[in-house]
């Protein structure tokens, strides 16, 4: 560790001087050890110059032919998969902890995702607000405080090689969904960022929106039992929970309609009267559906499913809190 410049420089980047310094006594002691100790050691602290200096490290380590160790679905294989009630996978944790204690350091304040999305007064109460991609890639204005290692992040998630892992694991889901979506199909028109590619228009378009559910001042979910749009592909959630959160609820579950002959949507009149009830959005009626499954909102917990008429799911309730939902929403349409 003596000789070892690269060792005590990585340590000036992330930590305080007295840290490194105890560390390097250590050292003279126990040199081997000495990489093994910084890497493990360090504890993120309230200290916007150790954050910025951290969050660099791991920006330039998940750089060039890294960034595909971005990806939320690294560590994902096809054993992960369900089939019942219809293909989704979970994986937790999602990201390596190195980056995903970075991403959570420069995770946006709810006023600079507000800002984004062109809300100047307060919102409503657990409502979802969004920094879209073309404004997280510097394409459109909004989000021009972005730290660049979010950045980095979103342009893995839009990119060509993202959408090649999601096809690796779900081929025959996606084509039996969609169609013609995989990029060798006959007549495929390329890949493209959403709101971006408009002329000509790709066959697919991909984003990557860095997401909140304002603070709650009532037990409340802020989506109902629902379809995603149908000409989504697919739709995966990266949870990044704040850790001093305690409030409970913002969990996924997983619908299967048990309603013979299929589940109707509700009328306009009866969903107002479930939203009214703080019970968010809701296209159907809870009474029609069974819970098959329900992912925690948990840090670093990722969850994605392949969109069709069967893929029910909800956001439960969650308790009075001031913290925000935060997550990453990644799709294909």
């Amino acid at each position: 560790c003596l000789l070892n410049f690269n060792c005590l420089l990585m340590a000036l980047h992330v930590m305080s001087v007295f840290n490194v310094l105890s560390i390097y006594l250590v050292c003279l002691l126990q040199s081997a050890s000495c990489q093994m100790m910084i890497n493990s050691s360090y504890t993120p602290k309230r200290n916007a110059w150790e954050h910025s200096a951290y969050i660099d490290l791991i920006l330039s380590r998940y750089s060039g032919s890294n960034s595909s160790k971005m990806s939320v679905l690294s560590s994902g294989t096809k054993n992960m998969i369900k089939y019942q009630p219809y293909t989704h996978i979970v994986v937790q944790p999602a990201l390596p902890e190195d980056l995903y204690t970075a991403l959570d350091m420069a995770f946006p304040s709810v006023r600079e995702v507000l800002h984004a999305a062109g809300i100047n007064n307060e919102p409503r109460q657990n409502s979802r607000h969004k920094i879209q991609s073309p404004q997280a890639l510097k394409l459109k204005p909004g989000a021009e405080n972005l730290n660049a290692l979010w950045q980095k992040f979103v342009e893995y998630h839009v990119s060509p090689e993202f959408y090649a892992e999601v096809v690796a694991l779900f081929r025959s889901d996606m084509v039996k969904s969609q169609g013609n979506v995989l990029t060798n199909s006959k007549g495929f028109r390329g890949l493209g960022v959403r709101s971006v590619n408009k002329n000509p228009r790709p066959s697919v378009v991909l984003d990557c929106q860095i997401s909140v559910n304002t603070p709650t001042h009532m037990k409340s979910s802020v989506r109902g039992a629902h379809l995603d749009a149908d000409e989504e592909i697919y739709g995966g959630l990266l949870y990044m929970r704040d850790k001093d959160d305690p409030s409970t609820g913002g969990d996924l579950n997983v619908f299967e309609c048990t309603r013979k002959g299929g589940c109707p949507k509700l009328k306009p009149k009866v969903r107002q009267i479930f939203f009214r009830k703080g019970l968010g959005d809701t296209q159907f009626d809870p009474k029609d559906l069974k819970i098959r499954g329900t992912v925690p909102y948990k840090a670093n917990t990722f969850v994605l499913f392949i969109n069709s008429g069967a893929a029910f799911h909800a956001v439960t309730p969650r308790t009075i809190t001031k913290f925000p939902r935060r997550f990453i929403n990644i799709v294909a349409q």
